[in-house]
């Protein structure tokens, strides 16, 4: 068992990584050269937290998005429902303070730039990153503002996996505070009211699939789950509705149900960032 008050150390283990790569180092460097009696002077960017490339950067950031997920659904069998929903609740405030490594600037729009349809734009750049150049002198602030810009696709793919990992989290959030009642026990249970829905049996199954993956419940045998689903929800058609037939859709959904789920539930996360404030 997990205690809330080992929650702060748990948290700081499992963010510890994001973290560090939070601290955003933009290291570059100034060339100049003479031609004909004028000087010219070159900036190069050499790295953002030691990374040369957009793309290595991105990877790193996507395993770190894997592994932190992984981690904190590793707590979730140790945890009550209310410790569950509490240690969520914190790791979205955790993530939160990631969401401030990144800030929207407007910049001029150059002529023919499909982004814009008036004289500026917003772009995604990082909030007060540290520059670091050879020989370390604190660089003009001309510099730091073209360093922002070039490293602007560093920093929207930053806030691109830190978005996604905050609706993950809160997704997990809405499963533990609205299906929990799926977990009591059958002898617990003497409330024998069904739930109406207004979808078929497939739609039924291919979200209990979905929800059974993710780990958030405690049972793991997936005929007693059917069968448990299947005692507490009816369909239109379906008063009583077979456990055989809800496995069936159970383990082999249609791409046509998996689009549709697909569908609801972006719609579901969009309406998640209006309850955010509440959280």
């Amino acid at each position: 068992m997990v205690y809330s008050d080992s929650f702060p150390h748990l948290l700081n283990e499992h963010f510890s990584e994001f973290n560090a790569v939070s601290s955003i180092r933009i290291s570059y460097s100034i060339s100049s050269t003479d031609l004909s009696g004028g000087a010219t002077t070159a900036l190069k960017l050499t790295g953002v937290n030691g990374f040369k490339s957009v793309t290595t950067f991105t990877g790193y950031l996507n395993h770190l998005h894997v592994s932190l997920i992984g981690k904190l659904m590793e707590v979730q069998p140790r945890l009550d429902e209310q410790g569950m929903r509490l240690f969520l609740k914190q790791s979205m405030i955790r993530c939160r303070k990631l969401t401030q490594v990144t800030i929207p600037i407007p910049v001029e729009i150059k002529p023919g730039d499909p982004d814009g349809d008036g004289h500026q734009k917003l772009q995604t750049v990082f909030y007060h990153p540290i520059f670091e150049h050879d020989p370390g002198d604190e660089p003009a602030e001309e510099i730091k503002k073209a360093l922002l810009l070039i490293t602007h696709r560093y920093a929207q793919m930053f806030k691109i996996v830190v978005d996604e990992l905050l609706d993950e989290l809160r997704c997990f959030f809405f499963l533990v505070e609205f299906f929990t009642v799926l977990n009591i026990p059958a002898s617990l249970n003497h409330h024998s009211e069904k739930i109406p829905l207004a979808d078929n049996v497939r739609i039924l199954a291919g979200v209990m699939r979905l929800y059974y993956e993710s780990g958030i419940f405690t049972i793991t045998n997936k005929s007693e789950f059917c069968r448990l689903i299947a005692s507490k929800f009816s369909t239109p058609h379906q008063k009583d509705i077979s456990p055989g037939s809800l496995k069936n859709h159970f383990n082999d959904p249609t791409p046509e149900t998996l689009q549709l789920i697909r569908d609801r539930l972006g719609k579901l996360m969009n309406n998640s960032r209006n309850l955010e404030k509440y959280y």
